[in-house]
This record gives C-alpha cells, sequence and structure tokens, in this order.
C-alpha cells in the first residue's frame, strides 16, 4: 500500500502504484513551495546536499528539481538503491565528480538507522532488516555513498 501525498482538493492518494510512482511528475506547486521554504529558512551559510534524482522516483526527481532552482548548490548524492540501475545515468552528468572521501562507521550507522525508518519501503527491496544494513554496507564497501561535487 503505497502511503503518499494526497491531493488537498479531493484528498485521493497522489501515488497508487509503481507506475505513477515512477512515471508522474512532481508537482510543480509542491516544488515550489519546498524552493519558498528553503530560501526563506536556511541560513546563507548552509549547505544542503541534494539527490541527483537517479531512478526516476517522483520524491527523488521533485527534491532534484528544488536543488535546481537554489543558487550555489555544490554537492549531490546518488541515490540508493536506484543508482545501482542507474549507474551509467550517473557518469552522464559532466558537471560533477566524485568525492573520494567514504563515510565513517558512525555515518554508516546513522543511514543505516535512517533507511530503518522507511517501513513502507524495506519490503519492496529487502526480505529482513539485516539484509538492509548488509547491503548499506556493502555498497559502501564497494565505493557508493560518495558526495559528487560539482566541477
Amino acid at each position: 500500500m503505497y502511503q503518499f501525498r494526497r491531493d488537498p482538493q479531493t484528498g485521493a492518494a497522489m501515488v497508487n502504484n509503481n507506475e505513477e510512482l515512477f512515471g508522474k511528475l512532481p508537482e510543480k506547486t509542491l516544488v515550489e513551495e519546498i524552493v519558498a521554504f528553503l530560501a526563506s529558512e536556511l541560513p546563507q551559510t548552509a549547505e544542503v546536499v541534494f539527490p541527483f534524482g537517479l531512478g526516476g522516483h517522483l520524491d527523488h526527481r521533485a527534491v532534484a528539481q528544488v536543488s535546481k532552482r537554489l543558487p550555489d548548490v555544490r554537492h549531490r548524492y546518488a541515490d540508493y538503491p536506484y543508482i545501482l540501475a542507474a549507474f551509467e545515468e550517473l557518469l552522464l552528468q559532466e558537471a560533477w565528480q566524485p568525492i573520494p572521501r567514504p563515510l565513517s562507521e558512525q555515518a554508516l550507522a546513522a543511514w543505516q538507522a535512517a533507511v530503518l525508518c522507511y517501513r513502507s519501503q524495506l519490503s519492496g527491496l529487502w526480505q529482513e532488516e539485516n539484509d538492509v544494513l548488509l547491503a548499506l554496507r556493502n555498497y559502501l564497501a564497494g565505493g557508493g555513498g560518495r558526495l559528487w561535487a560539482r566541477k
């Protein structure tokens, strides 16, 4: 069961299946609201790291669109697990280069804990909790989990 945003006028779910999750365009009003919020609430010195929007997930693409409307976005990350099937897509991002600094054990543990918070999504990707922990550790060990910087 998908538990996504609802249409403010009808109350109907905005996403009802995988076709919509990966095929719909992000709502322009949502992107505009996030841009306005970040522009008004973030300190001028704040640096936000955004996803590339790989794999086509509706929410990832929405946030990637937000990043294109904000000034001075200098870092991105590859959307996991979508990067596993979209690495070539990332390589085509000519304006970006990977930063060769791996995540610390503490950062990995925080990432694993954060992923485990998304219970509704876990069943579609992994069988059990230990699979999540191992998948993220293996991804990191194989060179994933790095930031990308604007060239």
